[in-house]
């Protein structure tokens, strides 16, 4: 779309469809953060077009990442409002503004690939918090575990 009449246009002859439109952000990381219980628990920073196209690689590489705490705060602030235990986050951060973006929130998050860059154990993670609600839910020790689980 190169102007507004273009725009207009486009939606008067989708009528009935759904359409997502987001700007394009040429200069951006992408990152993955994964809340359990509305903590962060996982932050993964995306290789960039960029750095895949340099490499010759086919998929995008990740590494463990770090943002901003004003960005965790507000990832699990929507975590809080979402009702959900496990949600993943793909946050956008245009380079060139420093402003950053939360494109999509998913409630089944794929985190194996996030797991192995990051070191951070998402499945041990995840029982661990079951673990802990069934305790909470029955105090009378009604549910024994005789052996912990090692990932």
């Amino acid at each position: 779309m190169n102007n507004q009449q273009e725009l207009i246009k486009f939606f008067f002859h989708s009528c009935g469809k759904l359409n997502l439109i987001q700007k394009f952000i040429p200069n951006c990381a992408e990152y993955r953060v994964i809340t359990i219980n509305n903590r962060a628990e996982l932050i993964a920073r995306k290789g960039t077009v960029e750095e895949v196209n340099k490499k010759n690689l086919d998929d995008r590489k990740s590494v463990k990442g770090e943002l901003p705490k004003g960005v965790l705060d507000m990832c699990e602030d929507v975590s809080k409002k979402l009702f959900s235990d496990i949600i993943g986050f793909d946050i956008m951060h245009d380079l060139d503004t420093d402003k950053y973006y939360i494109i999509e929130t998913n409630a089944s998050p794929h985190f194996s690939m996030f797991s192995v860059v990051t070191g951070v154990s998402i499945p041990e993670k995840i029982v661990d918090y079951i673990i802990k609600q069934i305790i909470n839910h029955h105090p009378n020790n009604e549910f024994f575990f005789q052996e912990s689980i090692n990932f």
